[in-house]
């Protein structure tokens, strides 16, 4: 993929394989959250297609 150019030298360092959720929450967490500083907050519903609130039984 370097060598045609479709990913840097520096981003093949990146690349990650494995079957454990827990490696690729660490490595997901130390390459992309501290490095660019990603903030977790809490998901917003929004209602913009219609859709109608479940009412409770």
């Amino acid at each position: 993929m370097v060598d045609n150019e479709s990913i840097s030298k520096e981003d093949i360092d990146l690349m990650f394989l494995t079957d454990s959720v827990e490696e690729m929450k660490e490595h997901l967490n130390e390459h992309t959250v501290k490095r660019f500083g990603f903030i977790k907050k809490p998901m917003v519903t929004r209602w913009c297609f219609g859709e109608t609130k479940l009412k409770r039984i």
